[in-house]
């Protein structure tokens, strides 16, 4: 009877497939979705945000529509450190507020239907994001280093089943 060894690349290649599922998969789902219409009603807004930030408003903090705090844009990232967290959208009110009486021209931007991330005139107030694996906030510090954990997780398995086999 022969006995065919699994080869390195198949074994590594559904290690790789299964680590990217189970590590995205909460990434894609950490999507907010009620946030922009927290900002429309919460701020009463005329432009409602999905206008503003086409196709439904998560660009105003963001710079994907896939979002998450890795990818926060400079007014994300003010309303993170005054308290936005995911799936609260008691903490966006809490953080818009902050905002509000910190800087009422950023607020007036969205009023007005206008980009505060642009707004040269909040100048020192709006904070410049971090990106990548340097960026840290809430659950996901690390998350770089996750992947790497991952691969060589899928590389260890790969290296068991050789020898098994």
């Amino acid at each position: 009877m022969t006995h065919r060894r699994p080869r390195l690349s198949a074994l590594l290649g559904s290690g790789v497939v299964a680590a990217v599922l189970v590590l995205l998969s909460p990434r894609l789902a950490g999507a907010t979705p009620d946030f922009p219409q927290v900002l429309d009603s919460d701020l009463s807004l005329t432009a409602k945000i999905e206008t503003t930030f086409p196709p439904d408003g998560c660009l105003l903090c963001h710079t994907t529509e896939v979002g998450g705090k890795q990818s926060l844009k400079a007014f994300g990232t003010l309303a993170h450190q005054y308290g936005a967290s995911s799936y609260n959208p008691n903490s966006l009110k809490a953080a818009l507020t902050a905002v509000q009486g910190a800087n009422p021209k950023l607020i007036d931007d969205l009023k007005a239907g206008k980009d505060p991330n642009q707004d040269s005139s909040a100048g020192s107030t709006l904070p410049s994001p971090g990106y990548g694996c340097s960026a840290t906030g809430g659950g996901a510090e690390g998350a770089c280093f996750e992947w790497i954990f991952a691969l060589a997780a899928a590389g260890a398995l790969a290296r068991r089943r050789q020898k098994v086999a």
